[in-house]
């Protein structure tokens, strides 16, 4: 296996939590220990879990990590629809990052799907 550094999965997960955390320095103070230290906490659960499954022992142990960073995945993507409705978030970046989290889950299931088979 590459050093996680090198897979793409981990760079653009960097990216959408560096995106994600600079959208949400605009959003309303009242909401800094709620709603967007939530979103942050989601977003940045995805590159540190690929991180961190990254150096545990064979395939499978690896698996269980990328498995909980699609699920913040999903929790970032539902977190921005919020954040959406609440008026927080800009239409245009809300569809933006929906796009890039679809992108992004893919290229996750695909890695857990390389790592299932790797595990036997």
């Amino acid at each position: 296996m590459s050093r996680y550094e090198d897979l793409i999965v981990y760079q653009m997960a960097r990216k959408l939590s560096a995106r994600v955390r600079a959208i949400t320095r605009e959003f309303p103070k009242d909401e800094r220990f709620e709603l967007t230290s939530q979103l942050r906490r989601a977003v940045r659960s995805v590159p540190n879990n690929i991180a961190e499954g990254s150096g545990r022992r064979g395939p499978r142990a690896f698996a269980q990590f990328v498995r909980i960073a699609l699920g913040s995945l999903r929790e970032t993507e539902h977190l921005l629809s919020e954040a959406f409705e609440d008026g927080y978030l800009k239409e245009q970046d809300h569809v933006s990052l929906r796009d890039d989290i679809r992108h992004l889950r893919i290229l996750t299931f695909r890695l857990l799907r390389a790592l299932e088979k790797a595990a036997g």
